[in-house]
């Protein structure tokens, strides 16, 4: 049986019971607890005469809180941190349906087509390309010239598709 749908029976079984907020409770629940302890070490070192009698309490008191503290908070961000993260991959996942939805993402937008013969290639405002450039791909304002009249214009030849 997989851990997630384990997980699912033992909430189904509970009652719906939301470990996320359960989490949030018990992390709470032991910073409160560390602060207790905090305040127990300190309450019994004030209550010393000799500072050699109060550090023991202040070393178990004060470790023992800071330990538990650090501990809940370290649930905290983590449990947020796994909250955000399902966030969003639900996020991303209505972007990419919703791309899908409307056609975008999928496809390439293609230009009409271009019949071109040995010699020409596609002038653009600074360089001139091959045809199947992904530059010039979905231009219709392109322009099919020879290498020759795009040299003549001053255009360079496309760093990438080099022509």
């Amino acid at each position: 049986m997989k851990p997630q749908s384990f997980m699912k029976n033992v909430a189904g079984a509970a009652g719906g019971l939301d470990w996320a907020k359960l989490s949030n409770y018990l992390a709470f629940a032991v910073i409160g607890l560390g602060f207790l302890a905090m305040y127990l070490g300190w309450n019994g070192a004030a209550n010393k005469n000799c500072v050699d009698c109060q550090i023991p309490y202040l070393i178990s008191g004060g470790m023992t809180g800071l330990g538990l503290i650090g501990t809940g908070v370290g649930v905290l961000v983590v449990q947020n941190a796994r909250r955000n993260r399902v966030e969003i991959g639900e996020q991303i996942r209505a972007l990419s349906d919703a791309l899908e939805r409307s056609g975008g993402g999928t496809r390439r937008a293609s230009s009409p087509a271009r019949t071109v013969r040995a010699g020409q290639v596609v002038a653009g405002a600074s360089s001139y390309h091959k045809p199947n450039c992904r530059l010039v791909e979905g231009r219709d304002d392109a322009e099919i010239v020879s290498v020759r009249e795009a040299r003549d214009r001053g255009l360079d030849p496309c760093r990438i598709c080099k022509p």
